[in-house]
């Protein structure tokens, strides 16, 4: 099976995983302050996520006909252009879903 790339790098991965265990392990002295840390956390984490996904999709973007970007070549080789695309929308998709 093939490995999937994870959407946010491994290093802020494991930030994000530290800084909610050190707010679940400061709840009982500070629970005001531990739910503060957990929302600022879960908001990075959406926020990281909303950033790569729109690289993401930048990166996926394809020109229509006349567009800047859309090759003159053969259309076939276009159309397995956008076969490929629509290909790594779906997986993306699919994983978003799975969340």
């Amino acid at each position: 099976m093939n490995e999937v790339e994870p959407l946010l790098p491994a290093g802020r991965q494991d930030e994000f995983v530290r800084r909610l265990h050190q707010a679940v392990a400061d709840f009982v002295e500070s629970p005001h302050r531990a739910v503060k840390e957990a929302e600022a956390t879960f908001d990075a984490v959406v926020a990281g996520l909303t950033e790569a996904l729109e690289e993401r999709r930048g990166t996926l973007r394809v020109g229509e006909p006349g567009e800047p970007g859309h090759g003159d070549g053969d259309g076939g080789a276009r159309t397995e252009e956008l076969r490929i695309t629509l290909q790594h929308y779906r997986d993306l998709t699919e994983r978003l879903l799975r969340v």
